[in-house]
């Protein structure tokens, strides 16, 4: 098992991939993929406890939210749209499965109602391509996440939220609720994408010398000790060093990609 510091090996996984070719296409989008290339995050985690709290429910809540606004106008839209074959704008093709404007629609629409900070269109674009590109590459790789490792994991985000599996599953059509569960899988893909590089770990030390270090922005209440925010602590720790991770093996895929543009 390898070493958080290691990962960047994996660059020579990535470099066995067989490189396709370069489209004169992507010359002329050149402007796309320099605006895309996703700022490496800073090796040191300087969030607050705030934002702690926000990022482990944002995600989560944006897909449940969506889903529910798409049940709410699902009826009005279906009357709108009858006897009209609907021919979304497909915005980018990546290695030949396309993105959709209504992909990005959804998202930003998502995280405005979550009080998010609002993204460009090319800002979600590229978010959506990185995570096709991830996704593309789990699937090279057999890697999969059981029914009921899904179930148990969402289950368990959603009590933390104050809900529960089979609440959101009575709020939502079969349809919605069974994207929710397949977008949450596609999440906990990338997680055990990164997991199966890397060891990834938060030593006790590193942990408590950030909390420490935090503690005045961490906490409102300066009685809490390391031992009561240890888990939630160490969980967000992880999941930054699993985001830098995903965005450096993104950008190299990106290398060796056909993304186009329309």
């Amino acid at each position: 098992m390898k070493t958080n510091s290691s990962y960047e090996e994996e660059g020579d996984i990535l470099a066995e991939e067989k490189e396709q070719e370069k489209h004169s296409e992507k010359d002329k989008h050149a402007g796309h993929e320099e605006g895309a290339k996703e700022k490496k995050d800073d090796d040191e985690i300087s969030f607050s406890w705030v934002a702690v709290a926000v990022i482990a429910v944002f995600i989560i809540g944006i897909v449940i939210y969506s889903f529910q606004g798409n049940d709410q106008q699902q009826e009005q839209q279906e009357i709108s749209d009858e006897g009209n074959e609907l021919q979304d704008n497909v915005l980018a093709v990546v290695n030949g499965q396309e993105i959709y404007q209504n992909q990005v629609d959804s998202v930003k629409s998502a995280i405005q109602q979550r009080g998010g900070q609002p993204k460009t269109d090319e800002e979600v674009l590229q978010q959506l391509i990185s995570t096709t590109l991830l996704l593309q590459y789990a699937d090279r790789l057999n890697i999969t996440v059981p029914d009921a490792a899904v179930g148990t994991k969402l289950d368990y985000d959603l009590r933390k939220q104050g809900t529960s599996l089979s609440d959101v599953q009575q709020q939502l059509s079969a349809e919605n609720f069974n994207s929710l569960v397949s977008q949450y899988r596609q999440q906990l893909t990338l997680e055990t994408l990164a997991r199966s590089l890397v060891n990834i770990s938060v030593p006790d030390e590193q942990a408590m010398d950030f909390f420490e270090e935090n503690k005045a922005n961490l906490v409102e209440n300066q009685s809490v000790r390391y031992e009561d925010v240890e888990p939630n602590l160490k969980d967000f720790m992880e999941s930054m060093i699993i985001d830098n991770m995903l965005n450096d093996i993104a950008n190299q895929l990106r290398n060796q990609s056909d993304i186009r543009y329309s």
